[in-house]
């Protein structure tokens, strides 16, 4: 979040990412602000760490289940392509009406 850090504005942010859940289960969201003191509100290197450190540790977890998986890289993928494009025209996920699949490489 820009700007100085407030009750008013992080009751906003999380107001936002309440809505934001519950139109996409399962997304992972955290608040970070420019100017946090990591106290009472958090910065947004520090939020950004802590993303990073979950997206290693559940990449070995899937690794220690036997299951595969591509190392971790760059930043969390955001892309409007249904992550099961490739074998079904859309998952339940996507199935709602305003997803629209992403154009095949050429």
């Amino acid at each position: 979040m820009p700007g100085a850090p407030s009750a008013a504005i992080r009751s906003l942010a999380e107001e936002l990412v309440s809505i934001a859940r519950s139109e996409l289960p399962g997304l992972e969201a955290a608040i970070g602000f420019l100017e946090g003191d990591d106290t009472e509100y958090p910065s947004l290197a520090t939020v950004l760490t802590a993303a990073e450190t979950l997206r290693t540790e559940r990449y070995e977890l899937a690794l220690a289940a036997g299951r595969e998986a591509t190392a971790p890289t760059g930043p969390a993928r955001s892309s409007s392509r249904c992550s099961r494009a490739r074998t079904a025209p859309r998952c339940a996920r996507c199935a709602r009406a305003s997803w629209t699949p992403a154009t095949p490489p050429s």
